[in-house]
């Protein structure tokens, strides 16, 4: 998948117009996903609320649902819709913790219960904690090891 490798290494512009033009040919949740991170990074916030919500329209249950419920949750919060931003950390928070997730994700529910978020912080945490579950799901795919979920 060219598109992330480009964001894995810090071509944020390239990797949007990959993303944008593959969610152009399909209107799949994982493109649409993909060009809001994209756009978020390269600070485009408006084209970044758009993608997150087609993607969020588009979604089903599956390792995506963290990348849109994680960044939907930074790109209200870095806007105006802070009680929205609020609310998609909680729903990420929720499905995330029933994946055998990292240690760190109890720093994400302290920023939730004080209503308090250092963004720079949680999109570092963020990022963490999908790319790990993402290549998980990846490599379990692949090779049939190394997804569990949590229970």
């Amino acid at each position: 998948f060219r598109g992330k490798e480009l964001m894995r290494r810090g071509e944020f512009e390239e990797a949007r117009i990959f993303f944008i033009k593959a969610s152009e040919i399909e209107r799949l949740p994982e493109s649409l996903a993909y060009s809001a991170v994209a756009s978020y990074k390269i600070g485009d916030l408006k084209s970044a609320e758009y993608y997150i919500r087609e993607a969020d329209r588009f979604a089903n249950k599956g390792s995506v649902e963290l990348r849109i419920d994680g960044y939907k949750a930074l790109i209200f919060l870095m806007g105006d819709n802070k009680a929205e931003g609020f609310l998609a950390l909680q729903e990420y928070f929720e499905f995330y913790k029933n994946l055998k997730p990292l240690m760190n994700i109890w720093e994400v529910e302290a920023m939730i219960k004080k209503r308090r978020v250092d963004i720079p912080s949680l999109e570092i945490l963020l990022d963490e904690q999908i790319d790990k579950c993402e290549d998980e799901v990846e490599q379990f795919q692949k090779t049939g090891t190394g997804f569990r979920q949590g229970g």
